[in-house]
């Protein structure tokens, strides 16, 4: 069965989860794709919305961790399982368009290269991105969290039905989403350095158009 009906599956009839325990014990087998789709969707929608990655970035990098480390399944800790979904609540309604979307994506996906994920050297490059992408989403910068979460959702559609396709997609937009952000940084860091004394707002406007002029734009 898709991931999509997995999830929108759950919330169907009377016998709902309550909690994310129960949730991700009903949606069993799809691994690290799973945690990564679902965790990364909110930011990797195209809006502008610095700091609001942060609380997603700070459960997905503990799964790219486990990822590097060489675990196949995720672990999630009691606290965060029991986390409850209120029925009728804004999880559900979250849960239920993330399941949405899903579905458009799981329209061109399918198993290609399906040999390449059984390499613990593949999985421990995607976990690097998934590791470097976070951290740059756990930064209230603009443009520093929709490109990196959205190379998370691809890598993490990959991972899903074992698509070397998707995955390498994924990587090249994580590694353009990383640039942007190294980009962003380095023009704030050389206005620091130049005395620059406008407020944060300001700044961030002198840093985009940097950031402009370095791409030429």
């Amino acid at each position: 069965m898709a991931l999509s009906e997995d999830i929108l599956g759950a919330f169907e009839g009377s016998d709902q989860p309550t909690n994310l325990g129960e949730l991700f014990d009903r949606i069993e087998g799809k691994g690290f794709g799973l945690f990564l789709a679902v965790l990364s969707i909110p930011s990797a929608l195209p809006v502008p919305a610095p700091g609001y990655s942060i609380p997603f970035a700070l459960v997905l990098f503990p799964l790219a961790v486990q990822m590097l480390r060489g675990r196949t399944t995720p672990w999630l800790p009691d606290r965060l399982r029991a986390k409850p979904i209120k029925s009728g609540g804004a999880g559900v309604k979250f849960f239920k368009a993330a399941g949405k979307f899903i579905r458009f994506w799981e329209k061109l996906i399918k198993p290609r290269g399906v040999a390449a994920f059984r390499s613990p050297l593949l999985q421990r490059f995607l976990a690097i991105a998934v590791l470097a992408c976070s951290i740059s989403m756990m930064m209230p910068i603009p443009l520093t969290n929709t490109g990196p979460a959205l190379g998370i959702f691809l890598i993490s559609l990959g991972l899903l039905e074992e698509d070397i396709v998707f995955a390498i997609f994924g990587l090249i937009v994580a590694a353009a989403g990383l640039t942007l952000t190294g980009l962003i940084l380095f023009a704030i860091f050389a206005l620091i350095r130049s005395g620059f004394s406008g407020d944060f707002g300001e700044m961030m406007e002198q840093a985009e158009l940097k950031v402009k002029a370095m791409l030429g734009r």
